[in-house]
């Protein structure tokens, strides 16, 4: 299969937090935080005992501070509804604002300010989202389901038969 090569050939990219011994120190308290926050936050609901079947798994979304409007719709929705999650603060005047145990620090390059589709910001965003994730489920082993803030639960969207 011609596809198998192409991608096998491609070089992969530096992982989050990649670099120096500095760096590394950086990361590894960020991943101490990130660890706290998931084992806080995972189970998708507040009332955990109610719903086993989602024990290992965490609800996340994401915002910086140009967004944070976005995110607080968002949050009352989830709220209104009993859900549970965490944010990644996607850049350190975010991080201030939202609830110290719910906020994990980007691993990946801080965006802030409004970005428009198709900018290289959006795109840093985008790797970061994915980033965040498989690394969230590499130091936990916890299943991820991301929510961009601008979605809306008009109900809840893990209720059986939805």
């Amino acid at each position: 299969d011609e596809s198998a090569g192409v991608c096998a050939s491609e070089q992969q990219p530096k992982p989050l937090g990649a670099g120096g011994p500095d760096q590394k120190k950086k990361s590894t308290l960020e991943e101490e935080q990130i660890v706290r926050v998931v084992k806080r936050r995972v189970g998708l609901y507040v009332d955990k005992a109610a719903h086993p079947e989602f024990a290992k798994v965490l609800l996340l979304t994401g915002a910086n501070d140009a967004y944070l409007s976005f995110y607080r719709n968002w949050q009352c929705h989830a709220s209104r509804l009993g859900l549970d999650w965490a944010v990644i603060a996607n850049d350190d005047e975010v991080y201030g604002k939202l609830e110290p145990d719910r906020a994990m620090p980007v691993l990946g390059q801080k965006n802030s300010g409004m970005v428009g589709w198709g900018s290289a910001k959006l795109d840093s965003i985008g790797r970061n989202k994915i980033g965040m994730v498989l690394r969230i489920m590499e130091l936990t082993g916890f299943d991820v389901i991301f929510s961009d803030a601008d979605n809306v639960f008009h109900r809840d969207p893990f209720a059986p038969g939805v």
